[in-house]
Order: C-alpha cells, then structure tokens, then sequence
C-alpha cells in the first residue's frame, strides 16, 4: 500500500466532499477507532474532564455514591414512600439509554453511507451522499454489534488498566510500560479487525460472524499491511488532535484576554456573550475536527481494503 497517494487521495476527499464530513460527523460517535484518544487519556488523573469517558464515568459515580449500599436503599425506601417518583426516575434512565442507542444506531448507518461512498469515489463514480446514506440501513445492526464488540473490548481494556495501574502517577516501572504497550496494540488490532468487518457488512451485507472471520483472515494473511496501517492511523490521529488541541489553547489566549476585559466594564451581557463566542468557536473546531478526521481515517482504510480484494 502506498501511504503517500493514499494520505494525499484522503485530503483531497475531504476537500472537494464536503458533504462527506456531515456524515463523517454522524459517524464519529460510535465507529471504531481514536487510539491516540485513548492513549493521551491515560496521561491524565481520572477527575479530568479531558480524560477517557470510562475513567470520567467510574469518578463521577464514585463521587456520586450511584452504586453505594445506601443509595440503593434510598431507591428501595422511595419505591415505598414515592413510587411514582421512582417511575419518573426509571423512565429517564430508560429514554436516555433508548437515546444512546439510537444515536448509536444511527451512527452506524453513517459508517455504511460513508464506507459505501468512499468506495464509489475509488472507483470514480459519481457519488451521492443522501442516498448512500439511506442504503447504510440495510446492514445498520451488524454495523451496531461489530462497533459495540470493539467497544466491549476498549472498555475491558481500560478496567483492567484501570485496576492495575490507577496507584501509579506517572510511568517508571518496565512492567506498567510493558502491560500499557499489550494493552494499546490488543486495542489497535481490534479496532482494525472492526474497521475491516465494517468494510465487509457495508459491502457484502453479510451476517456478523461472517464479516469477523474475513476480518481475521485478511488480517492473518497481511498481517504486516494491516499492521502498518493501523500505526499510520495512530500517527494521523496523534497529529491531527495535537494541532487542533494547539489551535484552539492559541485561540483562548485572546478570549480570555477579552472575556477578562469585560469583567472590568461591568456588564453581564458582553461577558456572557464572550464566553458563548467562546464556548461555540471551540466546540466548531472540535466537532470540524473529529468530522474530517474519521473522514480522512476511513478512507484510508477503504484504499487498504479495494487494494486486498
């Protein structure tokens, strides 16, 4: 595989395919992928807002008390005293757990309609996206299940990180590098596996243990092809998140210069109004960002796959 032609075809999808980066958006939330996330996340102490969701979720229900013996009792005592609060309480769960698996759902129709027309564009046909889109419906719920498998997988991963390394601040010891290493490169095939079983059900509309055992055959016998692409993934991403981590800590300097300023005039509104722009600039590079980066990643990973069949 030439990376080179392959990282230039890449940037200049994203450039004449605007419209790919909507859906690549959409995608983002539950595809594979985002080692280098996972891999900065662990530089961070557990409480930090930038850290991993799975460290963020343990702290906060640690903080919380959700799984403590005396919450639970205090569920039990309300389910006597005021079930129909309890109702309310359980509904909200459900609708919020229904949610995320709808978006998770639709995200995985996303990846169909991206993979789908990534591939038309490799073989220079005419692409659109609104229909590529509805057609990813078709194998939307194996899409789902590889996706919430390597979930599944990044998850146990990073308990048993979770567990073995939380004592240690920093990393000094051979053995915490050694089990961290194991751990990053179990992640990174895994996420390939995905990638390539994704590849196979958007194609081939195949069922799941179908799409995983061709997953694991074109992994076995390019071993060293699926390898290399999942480092140069790892490198794109690390580079791609530096730089707009980079842009948007340049960008604060002067916000913060002019949302201090207008502590001194004394107005709520302007220094509301400034923490908003702020607010918003922010969170655009960042949503730009992760759009044109799975973009970017999944076409690289579409010219692997035409370039093994």
């Amino acid at each position: 595989m030439r990376y080179k032609d392959a990282l230039i075809r890449g940037a200049q999808i994203i450039w004449h395919k605007q419209s790919l980066v909507i859906i690549g958006f959409v995608a983002a939330f539950f595809g594979p992928g985002r080692i280098f996330t996972f891999l900065r996340s662990w530089t961070l102490t557990p409480g930090d807002l930038t850290g991993s969701y799975l460290q963020n979720l343990i702290w906060t229900y640690d903080r919380l008390g959700v799984f403590q013996a005396q919450t639970l009792q205090g569920l039990g005592q309300l389910s006597q005293s005021n079930p129909g609060r309890l109702a309310v309480i359980i509904t909200i769960f459900l609708i919020a757990i229904g949610l995320v698996i709808f978006l998770a759902w639709l995200s995985s129709i996303a990846q169909n309609g991206l993979v789908n027309s990534l591939r038309q564009l490799h073989d220079n046909r005419d692409v659109k996206v609104r229909r590529e889109f509805f057609i990813g419906k078709k194998s939307a719920w194996t899409v789902w299940t590889i996706n919430l498998l390597n979930r599944l997988v990044w998850v146990t991963l990073g308990v048993l990180l979770w567990g073995l390394l939380a004592r240690n601040e920093y990393f000094f010891g051979f053995t915490e590098l050694g089990i961290f290493l194991l751990a990053l490169i179990i992640g990174m095939l895994t996420s390939a596996i995905a990638r390539l079983a994704i590849l196979n059900a958007a194609s081939h509309n195949d069922s799941i243990g179908h799409c995983l055992s061709l997953a694991l055959a074109k992994v076995k016998r390019n071993f060293k092809m699926i390898s290399g692409l999942a480092i140069v993934t790892l490198v794109v991403e690390g580079l791609v998140i530096l730089t707009a981590t980079a842009l948007i800590a340049a960008l604060n300097v002067p916000m913060a210069t002019i949302i201090g300023a207008t502590t001194y005039l004394s107005s709520s509104f302007l220094f509301t109004s400034s923490l908003i722009f702020a607010n918003v600039v922010n969170i655009a590079i960042e949503i730009l960002t992760l759009a044109a980066l799975t973009v970017f990643v999944w076409s690289l990973w579409v010219e692997a796959w035409e370039e093994l069949n």
